[in-house]
This record gives C-alpha cells, sequence and structure tokens, in this order.
C-alpha cells in the first residue's frame, strides 16, 4: 500500500511545534502583543512569515535579545493566527475576525493565511458586500480577491449598482468599475443613472466630476430619455458658481440625436463588451428549417446564430429567462426535456426531465425556481397542475392546482403572486378568468374577469407590475393585487405566436402570424407600445426600424445580456434563406 510520507512528514512536524509551543520548550522569543508576551520559535514563525524571516536574520535588535514588539495588532488575532499556524485550525477564520485577520496577515507577509481569508471572502460575496470587500483588497494590495471580488460586481452589476454601497464610493474607485469593458450591463442607461444618482448624492462636491463621468459612460449609447438627463445636469452644473461649462463634455453631433434614431457607431465610443440582446428560439415550420437560437444586437442592428438546440423542441413548448439563462421546457417526442441555456459559455445543458408529458403551457421563473403551470397531453386534457423546479438543487416536484386546468394560455409572477391570464380548457373553451397562486401555500383564487375570453397571449412581468398582450392588440396592465387597466391598443393588429419584451423600458411587440390571409404573410416587425402616460407621444405605438430574422418564429422571445464574442455567426446564410420556401405559421 502506497502512502504519502511528505503529507505525513508535514503532519509530524506540525504536531511536534504544536507539543512544545503548549509545553513552553525550546521557545527563544517572545512577541509582545498590547503587554501580552507570547512565547513562540523564531524558526517556526521564519517558516510560516517573510516579515519575521526577515527580522530574524537582519541582525536587527529583535534578532538579538528575542523580544518583538508589534503595533496594530490585537490579543485575539494574534491568538488566532497562532492557533491557525500550530494547530492547523483553519476554521478559526470567521465573519468576526475575517478583516482583522487579513489585514495581520498582510501585514506579517503570512501568505497561506492570506490565502484562506480570501478564500473566506470569496465565499461570502454578495452583491450586498462585494464592493466593501473589494475595497478593501484594493487597501492591503490582495491582488487575487481583489481580482476576484470586481469579478463579481461586473457580473451582477444590475443588482450591485442597487446598492448604497456604490453610492458610497470616492471617484476614482467608481470610474474604475463604470469605464470597465466587461461590465455586464442591460444598457449604458444603467450606466448613466447610477453616475447621474451618485454626483446628485452630494452636488456640492462631486459636480466637478460630471465631466470626468461623462468621459466614461458611453455617451452615444444612451437613450433620448437618458440623454436628456444628463444635459440637464449639465447644464445646472453650467450655472453654478465655477462658471464651468459642463454642456461641451457632450460631443454636439450626440446633443443633435433624434428621437427613435440609432447613433452610427463608426462616430461612438465602442460598445462595451457585453450588451443586452433579443434572442429568439424556433423557426416557421414550413421555412423547411431545423429550429435556431438567435441573437438581435440592436446596437448593430444585425441577426446572429447562437448555439443550436440539442433536440427538436417539439410543438407547444414553454420558455422563460432567468440570472440571465434561458430555460426550455416541452416534450420532445415521447419524452418531456427541460434545456438550460448558459448564456456564459453559449451552450444549452440538459436538466432532468419535467416530471409529466404536457405542452402548450407555460413556464415562469421566481426565487431560483421554475413554475410549469397549466399545459394539456392526449390523456387528461387541460392540466391544473403546478410544477416546480429548484435551479440551485436540481430537483423538480408538485407544487400545487390551479382552480381549473388551462393550456394556451399566458402567465406572470408578480411579488409573490403567481397570475394566470385566461387560456383554454377543457374541451377548448376558451376563458376569461384570471387566476391567482399564492407561491408560498400554492392557494389559488380567481381574481378578475376578462370582459372577453382570451387565449393565446402573451405576458411579462415588470417589478410589481405586468403587462398582458392579446391577440386583438389590446395592452393591459396588472397589479400585485389582481387589478387589469387598459393601457394602449395596437392598431389593425391581429396575431398569434408573436413575442413581447422590455427595451429601454418599453414594451415592444414583435412577429407573429395571423389566421386570416391578407397577402403580408407572416410579421417581421418591431412594434413599441407607449404606456406611460409622462412619456406618452402623439401616438400609442411606433413601428421600429429593427426587424426579425427571415422565418422566425418570436415565440421563444427573451432578452439577456450575452458577451459579444459571441454574435459572431449570421443568423441565416443567404443561401439557407433562398432554399428555405415560402413563410408560413409555426
Amino acid at each position: 500500500m502506497t502512502c504519502n510520507w511528505r503529507s505525513r512528514i508535514a503532519i509530524s512536524v506540525l504536531e511536534g511545534f504544536k507539543r512544545k509551543y503548549d509545553a513552553g520548550s525550546f521557545t527563544d522569543t517572545e512577541i509582545d502583543i498590547q503587554g501580552t508576551i507570547f512565547r513562540c520559535h523564531k524558526v517556526f514563525l521564519s517558516a510560516i512569515s517573510d516579515y519575521f524571516h526577515a527580522m530574524f536574520s537582519s541582525g536587527m535588535r529583535e534578532s538579538l535579545d528575542g523580544k518583538v514588539t508589534l503595533e496594530g495588532i490585537t490579543i485575539e488575532t494574534f491568538r488566532d493566527i497562532l492557533d491557525f499556524y500550530y494547530d492547523s485550525q483553519g476554521n478559526i477564520v470567521c465573519t468576526d475576525n475575517v478583516e482583522e485577520i487579513l489585514r495581520a496577515a498582510t501585514l506579517l507577509q503570512m501568505g497561506c493565511l492570506q490565502e484562506r481569508c480570501e478564500e473566506f471572502y470569496v465565499d461570502q460575496l454578495s452583491v450586498e458586500n462585494a464592493i466593501g470587500i473589494w475595497q478593501l483588497a484594493k487597501c492591503l494590495n490582495c491582488e487575487s480577491l481583489k481580482k476576484k471580488a470586481m469579478d463579481f460586481v461586473l457580473e451582477y452589476f444590475v443588482e450591485v449598482g442597487n446598492q448604497e454601497e456604490i453610492i458610497g464610493l470616492e471617484c476614482p474607485d467608481l470610474l474604475e468599475v463604470l469605464s470597465n469593458d466587461d461590465l455586464k450591463v442591460p444598457s449604458e442607461d444603467m450606466v448613466c443613472d447610477i453616475a447621474l444618482r451618485w454626483v446628485q448624492h452630494d452636488w456640492k462636491r462631486r459636480k466637478c466630476f460630471l465631466r470626468d463621468l461623462c468621459k466614461t459612460v458611453r455617451t452615444s449609447l444612451l437613450s433620448d430619455v437618458c440623454l436628456h438627463k444628463l444635459l440637464t445636469l449639465a447644464d445646472r452644473a453650467e450655472g453654478s458658481a465655477d462658471g464651468e461649462n459642463n454642456l461641451t463634455i457632450v460631443d454636439e453631433d450626440i446633443c443633435n440625436k433624434e428621437m427613435h434614431t440609432y447613433v452610427d457607431l463608426k462616430q461612438s465610443q465602442k460598445p462595451r463588451n457585453y450588451e443586452e440582446v433579443l434572442v429568439t428560439i424556433g423557426v416557421r415550420v414550413s421555412a423547411g428549417l431545423l429550429p435556431s437560437v438567435n441573437a438581435y444586437s440592436f446596437l448593430e442592428g444585425k441577426w446572429f446564430a447562437l448555439e443550436q438546440l440539442p433536440l427538436d423542441p417539439g410543438a407547444g413548448f414553454a420558455v422563460c429567462a432567468y440570472n440571465n439563462h434561458i430555460y426550455i421546457s416541452g416534450r420532445h417526442g415521447r419524452k418531456t426535456y427541460l434545456l438550460d441555456y448558459d448564456s456564459s459559455v453559449d451552450q444549452w445543458l440538459h436538466c432532468p426531465e419535467m416530471p409529466d408529458n404536457r405542452c402548450y403551457h407555460e413556464m415562469v421563473a421566481s426565487n431560483d425556481s421554475l413554475y410549469v403551470i397549466g399545459g394539456c397531453n392526449k390523456r387528461e386534457g387541460a392540466l391544473a397542475s403546478v410544477y416546480v423546479y429548484n435551479i440551485l438543487e436540481r430537483k423538480w416536484h408538485h407544487f400545487s392546482h390551479l382552480l381549473f386546468g388551462v393550456y394556451s394560455t399566458s402567465c406572470a409572477v408578480i411579488g409573490n403572486t403567481l397570475f394566470v391570464f385566461g387560456g383554454r380548457g377543457m374541451g377548448s373553451r376558451r376563458t376569461q378568468e384570471v387566476q391567482a397562486m399564492n407561491l408560498t401555500n400554492g392557494t389559488a383564487t380567481i381574481v378578475h374577469l376578462f370582459p372577453t375570453p382570451i387565449t393565446e397571449s402573451r405576458a411579462l412581468s415588470d417589478g410589481d407590475e405586468a403587462f398582458v398582450c392579446t391577440t386583438n392588440g389590446s395592452v393591459m396592465k396588472i397589479f400585485e393585487d389582481g387589478a387589469v387597466f387598459n393601457v394602449a391598443k395596437m392598431p389593425n393588429f391581429d396575431r398569434y405566436n408573436f413575442g413581447v419584451f422590455l427595451h429601454r423600458g418599453l414594451l415592444v411587440v414583435t412577429g407573429g402570424d395571423t389566421r386570416y390571409p391578407s397577402g403580408l404573410g407572416a410579421f417581421d416587425d418591431m412594434i413599441q407600445v407607449i404606456i406611460d402616460d409622462k412619456e406618452k407621444l402623439s401616438k400609442e405605438t411606433v413601428v421600429m426600424r429593427d426587424k426579425l430574422y427571415p422565418f422566425a418564429s418570436a415565440f421563444g422571445c427573451q432578452k439577456i445580456i450575452l458577451h459579444r464574442s459571441f454574435l459572431r455567426r449570421p443568423a441565416l446564410p443567404e443561401h439557407q434563406a433562398d432554399d428555405a420556401g415560402e413563410e408560413d405559421k409555426c
């Protein structure tokens, strides 16, 4: 039997030092911490600390008389350090002492202990403390921890940016974060909003940094609304006592942008490495192409092909996005499936199969879980069951039941409530009820009745409200108590299989088919729906210049943040488009 003698010898030597330390044997130096004396071994301290090694080998007084006084370290902290090394107590590092131990480890140049503290901090990284840990690592020159903390800030900046810690940063630190090309943000507007919020938090002291912040924000990529906010603040700074004309910090070409136009990227600051893209899944069956996954870059105005699905998703699959992943559930042949698109590597991963056979169901995400709602199958008809998939545990379990089964419905989560809008029930009956389910206890109720039945609608959540778009073009806002309000009507709209998403704070409806031939075929447009009265224009809808790629289905339609390196393959090569045939329904 082989034996790791290196480890056994190391353990034996360490245990021997521990026995000698406990007995006070052969100790040849005294460490004075706030008047408390620790009797230690020079050779041991020299082995674990470059600080002590340099001291004891330099001929300094401490190396001759065997007495060392250390300032800036508490008795408890030095005792913890000795326990860590003499007794191998790695668990000595905890929330209460990690900062003091890390400061001491960097001062005394104790590499192993510093690594343990950094490892502890990395395990504790969260959106609430990432900025603070990054600043601590910068202060102590802990390069590894600084990089990992910064990587966390960049990855989860959507959440980190909403924390008060970022408003407390000094300008150089804020600029370091906001200027990073790997900042993962849905749009440049978020970067600008944080910069403006930071300045306004302490206007008198911080207004002088507005010029530097504007150089950091990619101003040419801002929406008109956000650009107006920036110019307004610059105008305010211009009228300040220092008399500096801050309007000159914004390029005149950018100031002259017209509403709903796009910036020429050749004249713009370069985009970041990440951008928010629109991802659509599937193509029209009659196009003769396999189901595809494509992403649209609003900055470039182009469609790109992503990693393709590992299987045909079949009819009536469900799609949702969560934590920058896209999930698809449905039925492939006689088997069910759940697929996970990992946007960090552009790959589809197989998850445990959905427990029961269903299609034309809905799927929404909340609190690290996916909820599969309703649907139908040949044996049972319309399904009332709700299953939940725990993303972290990778496990399915039955959650609850709706009051009655529905399929071809739409769903949204507001707070802790799941709303189910209309759909088809048993016997294909079109329903008009809004069912609500408490996600804590699974109880279901009916909270509203639409004036007429609705099916094949589309819904999405936006904070403490949701929006529902129907096949006749009505757009309704849903509040947390289930109240429903009509907010817009798209003219001449009669579509199904369309997609809905939010872009720059506005609801966008895209694509779809019609049951009534009009000579137009399938739709490829994107329609902005103006639903905020404060920003309402003369028309309720605006047709964007952006369009779907040829033969696209907008049914599986989600927005995620993607690294630009994945945007390299055209969505549909021309020769495929030429051979695809006539467009038709999904």
